[in-house]
């Protein structure tokens, strides 16, 4: 983890940052709610969740202050349940157009004690598998991530981020650790953005080939930023087969610009 951490560094220093100066960070209380769209067995019929996540992020000069709480919903088989996820705390930091962020997930999720709660966690693994720490039960993670843009004079834009995750249970066991990366290419202005991109997850402690210790997803993303109360959405659809029985994931939300 430590040389993972060193050429994240070293890839952040060699990033040129393209907005001279720049506006003051901004502060908001964001919510996203997301829907997993099920295609078949084990999950049929009447069984369906929401995940919700809120979070606050505040600004700390050129950097921010974030954190989450994730939540669960489930229901179907006649049970239902909620099940409170690893709250997220985190700093993230600007240099120009590079963002470099650095947080925890505290071990905070109990483990699910009936069939409700243990639906609410299996649903809220299938809808943000990009995320999934956030839901499993005592378990600790770090994450480090560097994101990037790059936007043409006509509107074009790039993004990609690289990072890594590393796990540990608070139950023992063998820590484990992961490959976070991403791009995406879209349009965007003063009044709003949309991209479409693919983002994976490569699991680097396990045994097996790419195919076997990786997931995949296409990921298309809108956002309105023409006011204080900014809507976004999210359509998520797996890559995999290994995702079933996951079909697409539906995601909406809205940021609250606090000034």
């Amino acid at each position: 983890m430590r040389t993972l951490i060193s050429v994240i560094a070293l890839l952040a220093a060699q990033t040129p940052a393209l907005a001279q100066g720049g506006a003051a960070v901004e502060g908001l209380f964001r919510l996203e709610i997301m829907r997993p769209m099920l295609d078949e067995a084990p999950f049929v019929g009447e069984v369906g969740g929401w995940v919700i996540m809120p979070e606050a992020i505040y600004p700390l000069g050129r950097s921010r202050a974030r954190f989450d709480l994730p939540i669960s919903l489930g229901s179907g088989g006649g049970e239902s349940g909620l099940h409170l996820g690893n709250p997220y705390l985190g700093i993230e930091a600007y240099t120009g157009n590079t963002t470099i962020n650095f947080g925890v997930r505290v071990p905070l999720s109990p483990i699910p004690d009936n069939p409700g709660e243990l639906l609410a966690t299996d649903l809220a693994l299938l809808a943000d598998f990009e995320r999934f720490e956030a839901y499993m039960p005592k378990l600790f993670s770090a994450l480090i991530r560097v994101s990037g843009e790059r936007r043409s004079s006509s509107g074009l834009l790039a993004t990609g981020h690289f990072g890594g995750v590393f796990m540990a249970s608070t139950e023992g066991g063998d820590p484990e650790a992961l490959l976070d990366y991403g791009a995406a290419i879209g349009v965007g202005g003063p009044r709003g953005r949309g991209t479409a991109g693919v983002d994976g997850r490569l699991v680097l402690t396990a045994d097996g080939d790419f195919g076997e210790r990786s997931v995949h997803f296409f990921n298309l993303r809108f956002a309105y930023s023409a006011s204080r109360l900014r809507p976004f959405g999210l359509l998520r659809v797996p890559l995999e087969n290994d995702a079933d029985p996951l079909n697409w994931v539906l995601g909406l939300g809205v940021e609250l610009l606090l000034r």
